[in-house]
């Protein structure tokens, strides 16, 4: 057996479909089928009961599954290890960056550190709140960007800025003469949030919940669909933004909302780095410095 192999029989195992799994591995449904034979013969078992209608592991095929998990993520884990240390030997290194290469101007501040520096490259790693702080402590980077989470106190924070919620609403819709919108007005009201996993929802959702407050609430997946939906039916928006950086939105205001809910945004690393890393963190030093003061 080989670890192509395993990836399909775990793959099989989740989707229970010859089809998706195919499809999901870039092959054809009679290799698939040959292979997964293939595996049974070597292990001297069916791994799964099969009819034209339906799939299910056997009791080898649920024996068998933790073992080939395990191995699969021992490999992924040496994979990972090697490709650390390549890394760090061609002047790479890894950096966990908040969601989106542009979330929080993070796209221009690895291109002006590429642009001034042209020994090292990072290589990007995406992923919430929970997914940085998970690889952090698994050592995946040593530097990630992200918002200063007070419950995490194994780095050290670098504060670039800061961002808060806003309401985002249709202009000339309910709510759209107002200044600052208040939390209790949002009983009732379609509203978008950020990610499920996004601090600033739970934060949120704790604001409602104390105050009985129960909006029909919906999370957004991209920011341009979730704008074209408020401009459309007149629903609110509760985003983030950068405080220096409010974007123009065609069709759209945005106001404060109340209460107020802010982060600080920056850059998370260790106090031992290597040279990429710390070359990293010594240039965002520089454009802390820049930054404008609230």
């Amino acid at each position: 057996m080989d670890i192509f192999q395993l990836k399909e029989f775990t793959t099989l195992v989740r989707t229970l479909s010859f089809n998706e799994t195919s499809y999901l591995m870039n092959i054809s449904d009679s290799a698939l089928s040959r292979h997964i034979q293939q595996l049974e013969i070597e292990i001297g078992h069916k791994l799964f009961d099969r009819t034209t209608r339906s799939i299910a592991l056997t009791e080898y095929g649920k024996e068998f599954l933790p073992y080939a998990l395990k191995i699969l993520k021992d490999y992924e884990d040496g994979m990972n290890a090697l490709s650390k240390l390549k890394d760090l030997h061609s002047g790479s290194f890894r950096l966990g960056s908040y969601y989106s290469i542009d979330e929080y101007d993070i796209g221009n501040y690895v291109s002006g550190f590429m642009e001034s520096n042209k020994k090292y490259a990072p290589i990007i790693s995406f992923g919430n709140l929970e997914d940085l702080e998970t690889g952090y402590k698994n050592k995946l980077f040593n530097v990630y960007t992200s918002i200063n989470n007070p419950a995490m106190r194994e780095f050290n924070f670098l504060k670039i800025g800061d961002v808060v919620i806003k309401a985002v609403i249709a202009s000339g819709a309910v709510y759209s003469e107002l200044k600052k919108l208040s939390a209790i007005e949002l009983n009732g009201v379609s509203l978008f949030l950020p990610g499920i996993d996004s601090p600033f929802t739970k934060k949120i959702l704790s604001v409602f919940k104390d105050a009985a407050i129960n909006p029909k609430i919906m999370y957004y997946g991209r920011f341009e669909e979730s704008m074209e939906f408020i401009r459309n039916k007149n629903s609110v928006g509760l985003f983030y933004f950068r405080t220096d950086k409010l974007p123009e939105l065609e069709g759209l205001k945005i106001i404060d909302f109340d209460p107020e809910i802010s982060y600080e945004y920056g850059v998370c690393y260790r106090d031992i780095l290597n040279d990429g890393e710390q070359a990293f963190v010594d240039y965002m030093k520089g454009i802390a410095a820049e930054s404008p003061s609230p």
